[in-house]
């Protein structure tokens, strides 16, 4: 077996929080044998979100956006195939693409240090900083909304037999794919997001206190953990 084409792509690069990040890199490799098999490979690495995720929507300041720590995320292929004749073709793949990060708080967030009711801490210890939504502008503030994990992992092979002659192609073969999506909660401060109303226009997407008033409060139900199954998505 020999090589018979080796591609390598370049990256785009992405300006982010100040430094060059590869947008994506893929890298084909093909390897024949007499040309009656040939092994395909490919690598497609996803880009990494660092420092504030989602501040680019204008509805996080730098404390309420989260960071995204991102396991390497990447679609990783092979593909088989066999000449069998000059109007056969049998080939053969697989795919695999996981996908897990954590959303967490920023590290001036405090942590909380009472895991009760309000009434019940003890003394020295509260829910520290717990994230403030303004329901006026759609800006989150001083933490993150929902810090979570989340694991989703998908894979799938195929084989295929194809016919074609001069004026006609024929294809038959199957599919198989299977996959899960997991996630939960990560640590969230007093279970509590604080929604407030502004009575005054804002400035920028910072926190003013004084602007905004208290509207109501969103509990939540943690810790959770969560997940769905991708079983047996046959194809034919």
């Amino acid at each position: 077996m020999h090589h018979r084409a080796v591609e390598l792509v370049q990256p785009r690069l992405l300006e982010e929080g100040g430094r060059e990040c590869p947008e994506s890199l893929t890298t084909p490799l093909v390897l024949s044998s007499q040309e009656v098999h040939e092994l395909g490979l490919s690598w497609n690495r996803y880009p990494r979100i660092r420092y504030h995720s989602g501040i680019e929507t204008g509805l996080n300041t730098p404390y309420g956006a989260g960071i995204l720590d991102i396991v390497q995320t990447h679609t990783s292929q092979v593909k088989w195939t066999r000449t069998i004749s000059n109007h056969l073709l049998l080939e053969a793949a697989g795919i695999v693409f996981p996908y897990y990060y954590n959303s967490k708080y920023q590290p001036t967030v405090r942590g909380a240090t009472c895991f009760t009711a309000a009434a019940a801490c003890t003394p020295n210890t509260d829910y520290s900083d717990i994230s403030h939504f303004n329901i006026t502008t759609g800006i989150t503030d001083v933490a993150n909304q929902n810090p979570a994990w989340n694991r989703l992992w998908k894979d799938g092979v195929m084989a295929a037999l194809s016919y074609v002659t001069g004026t006609h192609a024929l294809k038959a073969g199957f599919t198989f794919q299977s996959g899960y999506n997991r996630n939960g909660s990560l640590g969230k401060n007093g279970d509590l997001v604080q929604r407030y109303r502004s009575t005054a226009p804002t400035t920028g997407n910072l926190f003013v206190p004084g602007v905004w008033v208290p509207e109501s409060v969103a509990v939540s139900n943690t810790p959770y953990v969560q997940q769905s199954n991708l079983d047996a998505d046959i194809g034919v």
